[in-house]
């Protein structure tokens, strides 16, 4: 029979692990190994901003009712009207059905992605153009002007990864408007459809290619 000190140690040992490594609520970041589901989620260091699912409110037209889908994004922490101000999945939203079963953890490319754990499939990715050499050398961090950042966990200065690069339809100090030289990317604001699907809407504010 193993020992009640064992026992303890065992316990307080699985206790440790789960909350390091099956979890980061409440945390500024997420590490490899750790998930964020149902109402956990990100803050940043000074509570302005969080990260996690929110749900959207239900259609109330009777001809095109439907039960709200679940999006990850990212909304002012302190302010009583839920404000969303960025939205990774915003055109590929999360059915009731499948919530329970979806998680926003790093895969094995090093990519933070949200996946259905029974079907195995990725609803969204941030796809990284320069793969990663060794994925437990990541962390996403929320940082305090909202901006979610996939960086060397070794040295923070390296950034793989930001939404301030993929903004939807919220501008944050510090996001960007304009195109890349190199990569060839464009950052703009794209309005969304309407209060209830945040989808890419028909308008957008960008930069003037030809520099008007």
């Amino acid at each position: 029979m193993f020992s009640p000190a064992y026992i303890m140690f065992g316990l307080i040992f699985t206790l440790q692990y789960c909350s390091s490594a099956c979890t980061a609520a409440n945390s500024s970041a997420l590490i490899v190994g750790q998930a964020i589901t149902g109402g956990e989620k990100l803050i940043s260091s000074n509570s302005k901003f969080a990260l996690g699912f929110f749900q959207t409110g239900a259609s109330k037209s009777s001809s095109n009712s439907r039960l709200p889908n679940w999006y990850l994004g990212i909304w002012f922490h302190k302010i009583p009207k839920f404000t969303p101000v960025w939205i990774a999945n915003r055109d590929k939203p999360i059915a009731e059905l499948s919530f329970n079963v979806s998680k926003l953890k790093f895969s094995k490319e090093g990519n933070l992605a949200i996946i259905n754990h029974v079907t195995k499939s990725i609803i969204w990715s941030t796809e990284t153009v320069n793969r990663i050499k060794t994925s437990s050398d990541i962390t996403a961090v929320l940082s305090n002007n909202g901006n979610l950042v996939i960086q060397d966990a070794s040295n923070p200065a390296i950034a793989w990864w930001q939404s301030f690069e993929h903004p939807t339809d919220v501008f944050l100090p510090g996001a960007k408007i304009g195109r890349s030289k190199v990569t060839g990317r464009e950052y703009k604001i794209v309005l969304k459809k309407n209060l209830v699907d945040p989808a890419p809407g028909l308008y957008c504010m960008e930069l003037d290619p030809t520099g008007a």
